[in-house]
């Protein structure tokens, strides 16, 4: 279990009966718009469904500061950085790459 943030719960470990409620989060348009790299892929139900295989890699926007301390807490590992096209903000911006495992 994450340590946690100082004065917040711990999380719990994810359970695959938490996707369901996961994958619509994701469709936040608000959401999408601030995870930047998203593809009309990542509302394709079926395909979130499908089983991760680790090293998982994971792109967040170098100005999403939140999300990068969620990476680098749980255990990702910067790895590089690239400048991409963002569907979510319909913009070239620079990536950061994480990896875990």
């Amino acid at each position: 279990m994450s340590k946690g943030v100082p004065g917040l719960p711990p999380l719990r470990p994810l359970g695959e009966e938490d996707l369901p409620r996961l994958f619509e989060i994701q469709l936040n348009e608000g959401a999408r718009q601030l995870a930047a790299f998203v593809t009309e892929e990542t509302k394709d139900r079926e395909a979130y469904k499908e089983v991760a295989v680790r090293p998982i890699h994971a792109r967040v926007a170098e100005d999403n500061a939140g999300s990068v301390r969620v990476l680098e807490r749980n255990g990702f590992v910067r790895i590089g950085s690239e400048d991409s096209f963002a569907g979510g903000r319909q913009a070239t911006v620079t990536a950061l790459v994480y990896k875990l495992g």
